[in-house]
């Protein structure tokens, strides 16, 4: 049995199809593990390395050469977000009015 010739052209232009989209599938995969690569390292960068602190007042030294303090450091380096209270330790020395109050209640 003679396969014609208009099965040959068809078998052809079906496999040719086939890894058209294949290798089109395969380049937007490779660009999506690209950009999720990135994104990953970007991450990693942020979060990682040494961070010169001050030793008394604990602001944090940024790329500039500035001071900031370390609430507005790590707001910037990440997706943190701060809430403030105060310690009941800080709050005796502090207040300590308010702690006496608390103890006589």
């Amino acid at each position: 049995m003679k396969a014609s010739a208009f099965q040959g052209a068809s078998f052809v232009v079906f496999f040719g199809a086939n890894m058209f989209v294949i290798v089109g599938l395969m380049i937007l995969n490779s660009q999506r593990i690209e950009i999720d690569l990135l994104a990953s390292m970007e991450e990693i960068k942020r979060l990682r390395g040494i961070i010169p602190i001050c030793s008394s007042c604990k602001k944090i030294r940024n790329d500039e050469g500035l001071w900031d303090q370390i609430e507005k450091y790590i707001q910037e380096h990440s997706e943190a977000e701060f809430t403030h209270g105060i310690c009941p330790e800080c709050r005796e020395k502090l207040y300590p009015n308010f702690a006496k109050k608390d103890e006589q209640q």
